[in-house]
């Protein structure tokens, strides 16, 4: 019995040890945009992860990342899901992408 309470005091040991406590979570930045579709005009909101991010600003080119004039937000390194809501036309279809480290930027698409 003392050697199977010493065994599991020695592997506790070495399992608390092994971690340092610095739990750190990579995250990256994604500059959001759509461009502009004679055939989906108007206002589309972001939807993110289930959260609505607000109204998508459409242009006719790609913006620089972290442009003050788009959405840019800062999400965890990995999968996301987002579609694009609109008032007056049916939802878009919801859509994977995937978050690195870095900056960068997203053209969103309805279909």
């Amino acid at each position: 019995m003392k050697k199977l309470f010493f065994f599991l005091v020695i592997i506790f040991t070495l399992i608390a040890c092994s971690k340092d406590g610095k739990e750190t979570t990579e995250t990256g930045q994604i500059t959001f945009y759509r461009i502009y579709n004679v055939n989906n005009p108007g206002q589309w909101n972001l939807i993110l992860d289930g959260v609505d991010k607000g109204s998508l600003k459409s242009t006719t080119q790609m913006p620089v990342c972290a442009d003050p004039g788009f959405i840019t937000l800062t999400l965890s390194v990995g999968t996301h899901k987002y579609y694009l809501k609109s008032s007056i036309y049916a939802s878009g279809n919801v859509k994977n992408f995937s978050v690195e480290t870095g900056c960068h930027q997203l053209s969103c698409t309805i279909n």
